[in-house]
């Protein structure tokens, strides 16, 4: 029907353990106030290139472990959607962490890119490394969610 917002579909990347609470609680803030969106949440485990430690262990067991590594790291982020009743879809992707999320993004249409502030590579580095060829080479905007005031760390080195 003309004039309807077309439903949004979100991408909340989560890097590390924890690392996306702030972006999950920021998406969720937004479907809580109204927004129509279609969220998935990813996680991208760095892919192991030594041959040595390959030998060792089978292509399943690999497997297992990414899936098992990335789940966890997703554990914090989907706690808060489901406790606020948010569907969502989770995925564990394997590989270099910016072009995977570029390519996830890219192959799966996303309106949006979430990610959270302060918690993972992803945004400690801006322009680092991840950061930077990420949001130079991304085609959707990207929304960087910052910590709540109360989550602040103990203490600072």
């Amino acid at each position: 029907m003309a004039g309807e917002p077309a439903r949004m579909k979100i991408l909340i990347a989560v890097e590390g353990r924890g690392g996306g609470s702030a972006a999950a609680q920021q998406v969720s803030r937004l479907v809580r106030a109204g927004l129509d969106a279609e969220l998935h949440l990813l996680n991208v485990q760095p892919a192991i290139e030594s041959g040595h430690s390959r030998m060792f262990v089978s292509d399943e067991e690999v497997e297992a472990w990414y899936r098992e590594e990335g789940l966890a790291a997703l554990a914090d982020s989907r706690r808060l959607l489901d406790d606020a009743g948010i569907e969502y879809q989770p995925h564990v992707a394997v590989g270099h962490v910016a072009e995977t999320i570029r390519l996830f993004v890219e192959q799966h249409g996303f309106d949006l890119l979430v990610i959270g502030a302060g918690t993972s590579v992803l945004t400690t580095m801006i322009p680092g490394a991840v950061a930077g060829p990420l949001l130079k080479h991304l085609p959707v905007p990207v929304l960087v969610a910052r910590r709540d005031a109360g989550d602040s760390p103990d203490r600072l080195i």
